[in-house]
């Protein structure tokens, strides 16, 4: 994994500075590797599926996510009963934070995790990976998990 992110990060780094020369209709969104698909040791074969799928990881970051995070990922569901264990669960091992970019990422993202979750999920609750549901969703988490990438999404 160490080796992976040195390699997307040189990447990344290499395919923002030729910005001017892909596509303009391509799109990012966030996603997440959930901490018990990390924790099972799934993140390679997950990262894998998400660049044969086509998707360019932008930004990675391995992380233990403070529950504050992981409330302010989830606003819809604190009110429900499970949500309390559901945090523990989140913050109890590290989760893997990502950008991708792709013509449509939050459409084709929204579509793909559904063949990962099938793969990867324990139940619906425990699903292996997050992805934002909107554009605006994906920018406000965006600059909740890559605070350091402040510029306008």
């Amino acid at each position: 994994m160490k080796q992976l992110r040195s390699i997307v990060l040189l990447f990344s780094l290499l395919y923002v500075s030729l910005d001017g020369k892909h596509e303009r209709n391509l799109e990012q969104t966030f996603a997440m590797i959930k901490s018990h698909a990390v924790a099972k040791g799934h993140e390679d074969a997950i990262l894998n599926m998400i660049t044969e799928a086509g998707f360019v990881i932008i930004a990675i970051k391995k992380m233990l996510i403070p529950s504050h995070l992981i409330k302010e990922l989830y606003p819809k569901y604190k009110k429900h009963a499970w949500f309390s264990e559901f945090v523990r669960n989140m913050t109890q091992h590290p989760s893997i934070a990502l950008i991708l970019e792709k013509k449509d990422a939050v459409k084709q993202w929204d579509e793909f995790k559904r063949v990962v979750r099938t793969v990867y999920a324990i139940n619906r609750r425990y699903s292996a990976v997050h992805g934002s549901d909107t554009v605006n969703d994906a920018q406000r988490e965006m600059r909740i998990f890559f605070p350091e990438l402040r510029k306008k999404r």
